[in-house]
């Protein structure tokens, strides 16, 4: 603390460029304080011996002035060390400005890439296209998929798997399915089948599908193949649309399927082995141009048993396979029909080393195959089914002898109005949604 006292009344400075000025004090009757009149040289000359420009004196200066001798010793200066410097220092680290990521866009949507394994949870927004490159699996983790997402495969070796526990959580609605298929259809409107490999479930115990649709898929493999999966899957309003090869393999497990359609597919359309037992209701099968005579609209291989209702199996290709080919699996069929232009038969049902699945078709219409009905007469017990194998009938949809499906099991749906077929005339379930049908909407 400086030792000195003033008292001080009123004092006006008046300063020039050059310099200080002389100093004028207004005078008053209690005044005491010293008068100074220096000039900017002798500023400079006081600096020189240890002053400061402001006049100030450290106590190394010169004692020019008696003044000086009142003004504390400073020993040590404190430095804030977080006070910034000229200096840079290295050991901090350096601000680096971020940049954006830069993406591909198409169509007006940026594009991510997905590839190798992934063990944790991810979610696809409809935000972003989603590009699926290789061989991409799903171990152990959740795969969420918004509604409206569109996910494209780079080749025909490309392909999804969710594995090992792991499942897919993918609901899509009406008005925005969610789209599975190929770089070439995304990008130029011109997809084949077998553009890429397919969507793999294996092992899963509570997956959701609805609302997907699965394009030009099939190379070297089903479109879409689920193994070993339980029936706490919910599997429903997924339509396959253009397969190389089988349109859904089901291999294993009790995973039931409602509301499915399966159009131009060039192999099996449902694919049924590895003793697989369950439920289906709802299943369209139309098969087309690229149908041949190894194609069927169901193979069910033995050890497989089947509970099924409204299912439609019709081809506008006199080439196509069978309808239904038994391998040594079981069926019991209700309320459904089977016909159209196919070289095969309608029902074909075939021993597997002398062995002979089990066959009951309760209120179908069945006719126009040119297969005819192919079948051991001990395995088979069909009633109330109109059998006229080389005319389609009066009335292929007469649901007159239909039967009500939630007699035969608590999982398939009830209607009021009972049909026959896989869908009701006025109110089809895959109207303005899927590719294909429109004819039949």
């Amino acid at each position: 603390m400086l030792k000195r006292y003033f008292e001080i009344g009123i004092a006006i400075y008046s300063f020039s460029i050059s310099g200080c000025s002389k100093k004028e004090v207004r005078d008053t009757s209690s005044i005491n304080i010293t008068e100074v009149n220096e000039s900017y040289n002798n500023n400079e000359s006081n600096q020189s011996n240890g002053g400061n420009k402001d006049g100030n004196v450290s106590n190394s200066g010169s004692s020019g002035n008696n003044n000086n001798n009142n003004v504390p010793k400073v020993d040590n200066i404190y430095v804030n060390p977080l006070q910034p410097t000229a200096e840079e220092n290295s050991s901090l680290p350096k601000y680096v400005e971020p940049t954006a990521e830069k993406l591909e866009t198409l169509n007006g949507k940026s594009i991510k890439i997905i590839s190798g394994e992934i063990f944790s949870d991810l979610t696809l927004s409809a935000k972003y296209l989603w590009k699926i490159s290789g061989e991409t699996k799903i171990i152990g983790a959740s795969l969420i998929i918004e509604a409206g997402t569109t996910l494209y495969f780079s080749d025909r070796n490309s392909s999804l798997s969710i594995l090992n526990g792991g499942n897919i959580l993918a609901v899509g609605s009406k008005t925005a399915p969610i789209i599975l298929t190929s770089e070439s259809d995304l990008k130029s409107k011109l997809g084949n089948s077998g553009d890429w490999s397919g969507l793999s479930i294996i092992k899963s115990e509570d997956s959701i599908i609805k609302y997907m649709i699965i394009k030009y898929a099939g190379y070297n493999r089903s479109a879409f193949e689920i193994q070993d999966s339980s029936s706490n899957n919910v599997i429903e309003f997924l339509e396959i649309y253009r397969s190389y090869n089988n349109g859904i393999e089901l291999n294993g497990g009790t995973v039931n399927l409602r509301n499915i359609a399966f159009v131009h597919v060039k192999g099996d359309s449902l694919y049924i082995n590895g003793g697989w037992n369950g439920k289906m209701q709802n299943i369209l099968i139309s098969q087309g141009d690229d149908a041949t005579n190894e194609s069927s609209g169901i193979e069910l291989d033995f050890g497989s048993n089947l509970l099924a209702t409204n299912i439609e199996i019709f081809s506008k290709n006199s080439s196509a396979g069978s309808g239904i080919d038994s391998k040594g699996g079981s069926i019991h069929l209700i309320n459904s029909i089977i016909t159209g232009e196919r070289k095969g038969a309608c029902l074909q049902w075939e021993s597997v080393a002398g062995l002979t699945g089990r066959g009951v078709f309760e209120a179908n219409n069945f006719g126009k195959c040119s297969g005819g009905f192919v079948s051991p007469s001990n395995s088979i017990s069909i009633s109330d089914t109109y059998n006229n194998f080389n005319s389609l009938g009066d009335d292929l949809r007469n649901s007159s002898k239909a039967i009500n499906p939630y007699s035969l099991d608590s999982w398939f749906d009830e209607y009021n109005n009972l049909y026959v077929g896989a869908y009701i005339i006025n109110n089809p379930w895959f109207k303005n949604w899927t590719i294909g049908l429109e004819d039949l909407e």
